[in-house]
């Protein structure tokens, strides 16, 4: 894998893009919030936020496929360890049916300390 760097100038420009996304996502506008961290992603693809962002924001519009997409390669491609990306994906699992998954993913979410899928996981897996 070849060492990318990323400008400044590009860096501060997916993040307004980011800020974007997060604004409309406050507004529960979920598929324009998507497409906004699918902007910053292109440009800045080395900020996990960006694709976990994006993921949280499809799967809330319900486009499951494109949260599956992003929240995998944020665990396949980054392994931040923040919980967020196991919870999304677990989560887009327990609507695809495949709960197996989905407790594996929320257990690993609650040990890197992502509160929320503790509900989940207490209402889903027991």
């Amino acid at each position: 894998k070849k060492f990318a760097m990323i400008s400044q100038d590009k860096i501060n420009e997916a993040s307004i893009l980011a800020s974007k996304g997060l604004n409309f996502f406050n507004e529960k506008l979920y598929v324009e919030a998507g497409i906004e961290y699918e902007n910053a992603l292109k440009i800045d693809f080395l900020e996990y936020s960006h694709f976990e962002n994006a993921a949280s924001a499809y799967y809330m519009a319900g486009d499951l496929g494109k949260a599956l997409n992003y929240s995998e390669k944020v665990l396949l491609n980054f392994n931040p360890k923040t919980g967020k990306s196991e919870y999304i994906n677990a989560l887009v699992h327990l609507n695809m049916g495949g709960n197996d998954r989905a407790c594996g993913l929320l257990e690993q979410s609650i040990d890197y300390g992502y509160i929320q899928a503790q509900a989940i996981y207490d209402q889903r897996c027991n």
